[in-house]
């Protein structure tokens, strides 16, 4: 090989190296490494998570002690059945209604399958599933398949005039240090609060507050106000428990798979998947 000849080949792989360089720079940022979720540390919340303390918790059966009528289980739960939102006189009035017509014949008795609204998503009997991006976060409830989706990229709530309504709301948050702020609104208005007769209104506004204590527990403060519904707003915090080794189970209302009943007629309880 001459001279001339072996330049001429060092020149042509110095051309591919430097064009292969500049490929390397040109390529797009997040093919080198993910980008790191905002919030902190201690924002990194996909799994599954239960109502600490309760039953699925303690996985000791004691949410059947409740449900018989029993006032010793401690669960978290236990308020949203004994202590519902309190209601304004029209709702009340309105509840009062719909029970007359159920009563008489005039109307349908409530649907015992259908999937709820807020705040008694947050009624805990099953599992929740936090799927977790920097651009938001999506809360699923086994019961019924629902799913929350929380936007976490800048976006705003659009006009009522402009957005189909939701059975549970349009969400947007943003992080303030480790904490995740909800707002919620346009919600559903053939979707109820707790119960027949205490419909959601364009009035329904959520707000909540996810506060990490520790690694493994979320702290859920929940503040639910619509003025036409409700004499007073309604407030719960929701303890949430991460429970690394449960999964979410399919769910089939009119199965009840984690509470069938047997052949005797009692309700069982099904604690880890099949």
């Amino acid at each position: 090989m001459n001279n001339g000849h072996r330049h001429s080949v060092w020149s042509i792989a110095q051309v591919a190296a430097v064009v292969l360089s500049l490929a390397i720079i040109s390529a797009p940022a997040q093919a080198a490494s993910p980008r790191p979720l905002k919030g902190g540390p201690r924002a990194h919340w996909t799994g599954t998570w239960v109502l600490a303390d309760s039953y699925l918790d303690r996985q000791d059966g004691t949410a059947l002690a409740f449900r018989n009528g029993r006032e010793e289980n401690d669960s978290q739960y236990k308020d949203m059945f004994v202590a519902p939102p309190k209601l304004s006189p029209e709702a009340i009035k309105r509840t009062k209604e719909y029970a007359d017509d159920v009563a008489a014949g005039r109307a349908p008795g409530p649907r015992q399958c259908g999937p709820g609204s807020m705040p008694r998503f947050w009624s805990g009997l099953y599992p929740f599933e936090i799927i977790q991006s920097p651009e938001q976060i999506n809360v699923s409830l086994e019961t019924s398949g629902q799913i929350r989706r929380i936007y976490l990229d800048g976006r705003k709530h659009p006009s009522l005039d402009d957005a189909e309504p939701l059975l549970l709301g349009h969400s947007i948050g943003h992080w303030e240090g480790n904490d995740l702020v909800v707002d919620t609104v346009n919600f559903d208005t053939a979707a109820t609060i707790s119960g027949p007769g205490t419909n959601h209104t364009e009035k329904s506004h959520l707000t909540e507050r996810f506060r990490p204590v520790g690694a493994d527990r979320i702290d859920v403060d929940v503040t639910f106000v619509n003025p036409d519904v409700l004499a007073e707003p309604y407030h719960m915090v929701r303890r949430l428990q991460r429970k690394p080794d449960m999964e979410i189970l399919d769910y089939d209302c009119q199965e009840n798979n984690r509470n069938p009943i047997d052949a005797k007629g009692q309700e069982q309880v099904i604690l880890s998947p099949r």
